[in-house]
């Protein structure tokens, strides 16, 4: 009777060990993630569309918007945008390559460009989705 107690106390802690073991190494980074650099290249902050710079500009604004990101200054004139994500400011602008070809530039204020490219990667791809519709 007393060796069954043990067993069961005895099964009961392998499969404790083994739900801890198991939840301490599937929580850690694998090679593919620690492979990817936590900086962001200046190329890939600058998009090109079809598309004049006014409108542009305003698509600009209407994606910042959409992903929820405090809007701290907009000026027309000059084209571009201030607004903070995750605690980071970003400056968007807008520039004329040509008459059906603009730049947009999303780059971070303090210059450093260690931050998650998913902040600007959705602006980007909001702008392209209504661009595309």
């Amino acid at each position: 009777m007393i060796i069954k107690y043990f067993l069961v106390i005895f099964l009961f802690l392998i499969c404790l060990f083994l739900n801890i073991h198991h939840k301490a190494y599937s929580n850690s980074p694998g090679v593919q993630n620690s492979a990817v650099s936590p900086y962001v290249n200046y190329n890939d902050c600058i998009k090109n569309y079809k598309i004049d710079e006014e409108s542009l500009f305003y698509l600009t604004l209407s994606s910042i918007s959409n992903a929820k990101y405090k809007i701290l200054e907009i000026q027309t004139r000059s084209g571009y945008i201030l607004f903070s994500a995750y605690g980071r400011e970003f400056l968007a602008q807008v520039v004329k390559v040509n008459d059906n070809l603009s730049e947009l530039k999303i780059t971070p204020q303090n210059n450093s460009y260690k931050f998650d490219y998913n902040l600007i990667y959705k602006v980007f791809e909001d702008v392209a989705f209504n661009l595309s519709n």
